[in-house]
């Protein structure tokens, strides 16, 4: 079942199945009723000795629940012992034990109780376990101890929350007024069980209510006394719509248990600057309960994973926000001011999401993205600390340089030998036959509707798209895929083909920089990129293009590259990091510039057996995957699911065809 974070729990001290003096049979019903506006999962525990019983049941909202005979619905056999029951939310309890065997009245006991154990006007109370059946019959009783007459409105309900009807009791200072069977005398029901009402003073003060509930086989009595509503939380949808500047809908979702929202959320553009320009920043919200531990997923690029589950959401029954990287798509400042897209100017942006949404979502919050968003919750740690317990980035490089040298000694030696030389065989035949490669380019780029204009037109784009060759194949296809790679003999269209497969044709194309030019805008000015080797194929290369890693800033910016910045990163992750967690795949170029944790404390790097860019939890060996969850247990309380039963992660294409520019997956 899926993991549950528990906001109450309440007692009932004793419950039994057992025989008693001579005759008697004990039994022990109770009662759960959710007055909450979403459904509760409630674990009831039964306690005996050193043992422990329990199940776990969902109690929609506005509903009460029976649990006849208790005790036998979570063991066999006589016995007794004290019930625990753990709710998401607040719930009331109550509970009747009886004799099963009786043939006789036994009574029933009303405490006595002081004034200030009364309803002054305006206060609220719940009857549950109410009957109106063949088996039994219910009468509500109300104890005026004020000095004037008091009205109660009472509202009766069935046991799905359905209400049965409404109506007045006045009640005189000084007396007590019971009205008998209002269920059937007021509204002519006799199928009532399980039953509930609500009790509103209207006027008066010092107002106590109960009710008897009596068998009607041996007329024994069971007093129900008055609770309280249970503790509910602020409806999620109110609370984010109280936030300033948050724009909220509510969208449906295929997730059970979880409400799922688009939130547009006002942020500076200068976070030096709050009064200055502002700009909307796109965020959608996975909601589960307010203590559920907090996935903040952090995004390189546009928002497109709407309510897409990360592993982490999955594997500890979490909350999930993902937030949209400042400049893409609708999250970009109207001036389109260049100098406002840095790392620093980021991580405000998510210091002030977590600001506005941790005062309710009390859980242990941990950030998260995938390559350039892996990066990004980095960065947020680096400046921001203290916003979030801890950090598990997937596949986030630290690229030092523009361009970065590291990256050639990798693919030079990533794989086997004979793999690579594959590769770069067909790379020099591509470029061999630039002509024939040339006109099925021309016709791809005519029927996909591709420009290559900002490559300087569809020469310098083959050459760079050729080049990438063997950086992609690494990246998202690996050794599994090198029965893949074409003889030198093959077919012109065989030859495109296969490039096409594993990297894309449209890969620098016009709309994809125009898509990530922010990426590029940063890759130039703080990022870094790699360096791409082209010593093997030089002497074929009539241009000079820059590689997809490289990309094209936007026209209307002008970076210039600082390495102190990425520098400073890497210092505070070897020098002050704390909690952080990093996966990355054995083929993946990008690993080449994993971080390194230097003194970092209660940290960690996974590196998946073969693993690519799309590598993950799910994917390392047997031991890391039980060491991972350890951590994640400690880091958050929460005991987590194994990764293959999470149901989420970050798949999305084959293989082959992971190289295609998407925000989830893209390295850049």
């Amino acid at each position: 079942m899926p993991v549950v974070a528990f906001a109450e729990t309440l007692w009932v001290p004793a419950v039994a199945h057992v025989p008693g003096v001579g005759t008697s049979r004990w039994r022990t019903d109770v009662g759960v009723l959710n007055l909450c506006s979403s459904d509760a999962v409630v674990e009831i525990r039964l306690h005996i000795g050193d043992g422990l019983f329990s199940e776990t049941f969902t109690i929609l909202s506005g509903e009460q629940q029976i649990f006849p005979d208790v005790v036998t619905l979570l063991t066999s056999g006589d016995t007794s012992g004290a019930l625990e029951l753990r709710s998401n939310v607040g719930v009331t309890v109550t509970s009747r034990t009886y004799n099963q065997a009786a043939t006789g009245t036994f009574g029933m006991g009303l405490d006595g109780v002081g004034a200030d154990a009364g309803l002054d006007h305006g206060g609220v109370a719940y009857l549950q376990q109410l009957g109106e059946d063949p088996g039994f019959r219910t009468n509500i009783g109300a104890l005026n101890m004020g000095g004037s007459t008091a009205t109660a409105d009472i509202a009766l309900y069935d046991r799905n929350g359905v209400l049965v009807g409404e109506y007045q009791l006045e009640v005189p200072a000084g007396e007590t007024v019971q009205d008998d069977r209002p269920y059937r005398r007021r509204f002519g029901r006799r199928d009532i069980v399980g039953g509930y009402a609500r009790v509103t003073v209207e006027s008066g003060s010092g107002i106590y209510l109960y009710a008897t509930v009596i068998d009607n086989e041996t007329d024994d009595p069971t007093a129900i006394l008055s609770m309280p509503a249970g503790d509910c939380p602020a409806d999620i949808a109110d609370r984010l719509r109280a936030i300033e500047g948050m724009t909220v809908t509510e969208l449906d979702t295929d997730h059970d248990g979880y409400r799922y929202f688009e939130l547009w959320y006002r942020q500076p553009a200068d976070h030096d600057d709050p009064d200055g320009e502002q700009f909307s920043q796109f965020m959608t919200l996975l909601h589960r309960s307010y203590d559920a531990p907090m996935i903040l997923r952090t995004l390189g690029y546009q928002n497109r994973l709407q309510d897409r589950k990360a592993e982490l959401a999955g594997m500890l029954g979490a909350n999930q926000l993902v937030v949209e990287h400042r400049f893409f798509d609708g999250s970009t400042p109207s001036s389109g001011d260049w100098e406002l897209l840095d790392i620093l100017q980021a991580a405000a942006d998510h210091h002030r999401i977590v600001a506005a949404l941790k005062p309710f979502y009390t859980g242990a919050w941990i950030n998260t993205g995938h390559s350039k968003g892996g990066m990004t919750a980095v960065f947020h740690r680096r400046f921001f600390p203290d916003d979030v317990d801890a950090t598990v980035a997937y596949v986030a490089p630290i690229t030092f340089g523009a361009p970065d040298d590291r990256y050639l000694d990798f693919l030079a030696n990533v794989g086997t030998p004979a793999c690579n030389e594959d590769l770069w065989a067909i790379q020099r035949e591509a470029l061999t036959r630039r002509q024939a490669m040339l006109d099925r380019l021309a016709a791809y780029a005519s029927g996909h509707g591709v420009t290559y204009d900002l490559m300087g037109g569809q020469e310098p784009a083959f050459e760079s798209v050729v080049m990438e060759l063997p950086f992609t194949f690494w990246q998202y296809a690996g050794e599994t895929f090198c029965w893949r790679i074409p003889e030198t003999t093959a077919s012109d269209d065989t030859i495109f083909d296969f490039i096409e497969a594993f990297v894309g044709w449209d890969y620098v194309a016009d709309r994809v920089f125009d898509s990530f030019g922010p990426y590029f805008y940063q890759a130039h000015s703080e990022l870094g990129f790699p360096a791409v080797a082209t010593d093997h194929i030089e002497d074929l290369m009539h241009h000079d293009p820059p590689s997809p890693e490289e990309g094209v800033p936007p026209p209307d910016s002008s970076p210039v590259f600082d390495p102190a910045v990425m520098t400073d990163i890497g210092d505070w992750v070897a020098s002050q990091g704390d909690r952080l967690m990093f996966i990355y795949g054995e083929y993946d170029p990008w690993t080449s510039a994993a971080f390194d944790l230097g003194d970092a404390a209660d940290s960690y790097v996974f590196i998946a057996t073969a693993g690519t860019h799309g590598a993950r939890i799910g994917r390392l060996e047997s031991d890391d995957r039980e060491t991972v969850m350890e951590i994640l247990h400690r880091w958050t309380g929460v005991a987590p699911l194994p990764p293959e039963a999470a149901k989420a992660g970050i798949d999305r294409y084959p293989e082959w065809r992971r190289a295609l520019p998407d925000p989830d997956l893209m390295p850049r």
